[in-house]
């Protein structure tokens, strides 16, 4: 979703209004979990921007969890690479196999395995090679140098 804009500028998303006097600004999310609103100075000082553009509760309540989610993933997966190991961060499909790419620490590597297999670790779940190897038959491709 964009912003909206009048004939005097950005609108305000809750009120509509767009005149200089209004003084529009975008306002980000402050865990960068939502889009940002446009607000003018009398919606500000109600604050109407509090509001998650997630879904109607307060970015505290919405945006903060996913936030911290999406962090203590991010620290999984830099502690298992940093620790030796290779985590999946891109697959694609060729008939009934998939090849994903697992990136290491300095390098990546390619394997390829049966769609079954694949399927078997949920995307948002950190998967490693071995991770997959203790699933089923899994098949190195080629290692990618950075």
């Amino acid at each position: 979703m964009g912003f909206c804009y009048g004939p005097n500028g950005l609108c305000c998303d809750f009120c509509g209004k767009s005149k200089p006097q209004d003084n529009v600004k975008k306002i980000a999310c402050p865990y960068g979990g939502c889009q940002a609103w446009a607000c003018c100075k009398v919606c500000k000082a109600k604050k109407l921007h509090l509001q998650s553009s997630c879904g109607g509760t307060t970015h505290k309540d919405t945006c903060k969890k996913s936030k911290m989610e999406y962090d203590a993933k991010h620290k999984t997966k830099e502690d298992l690479i940093n620790s030796g190991h290779f985590v999946r961060v891109s697959a694609r499909q060729e008939n009934d196999q998939v090849f994903v790419t697992f990136q290491g620490k300095d390098s990546s590597v390619v394997y390829s395995m049966p769609q079954k297999t694949y399927d078997s670790v949920p995307i948002s779940q950190v998967a490693t090679v071995g991770t997959y190897a203790n699933i089923g038959y899994i098949r190195r491709i080629e290692e990618l140098v950075q």
